[in-house]
C-alpha cells in the first residue's frame, strides 16, 4: 500500500495530568504522541463582516497515513504550522 505522506508535518499530544500545584490543582502537561507527514486541505469557509469587521470561517482538513489514537479525542491535542487545535 502506499502512503499519503506531504509536505505539512502535524504533531499529535496526549493530556497527561498528575503532577498537583501549590494549591492542590492538577496541572495538566501535553505529551507529544506521533509526528505525521501530511496534506493540508481546504474544504469551505465563508466570509462575512459584523460591526465593521471582517470575520472568516473556514474548514481545513489534515490527511495522512492510518495510525491509532490513544484515548478519545477530548484528551487529544493537534498541532499543524504551529497552531494548536
Amino acid at each position: 500500500m502506499r502512503g499519503i505522506n506531504g509536505n505539512t508535518l502535524c504533531r499529535f499530544y496526549t493530556k497527561q495530568t498528575g503532577a498537583i500545584n501549590e494549591l492542590g490543582e492538577q496541572v495538566t502537561k501535553w505529551q507529544e504522541y506521533a509526528k505525521k507527514y501530511g496534506t493540508l486541505d481546504y474544504i469551505s469557509g465563508t466570509t462575512q463582516r459584523d460591526y465593521k469587521v471582517k470575520l472568516e470561517d473556514s474548514t481545513h482538513v489534515f490527511l495522512c497515513n492510518y495510525f491509532a489514537l490513544p484515548k478519545d479525542e477530548g484528551e487529544l491535542r493537534v498541532s499543524i504550522l504551529d497552531t494548536n487545535y
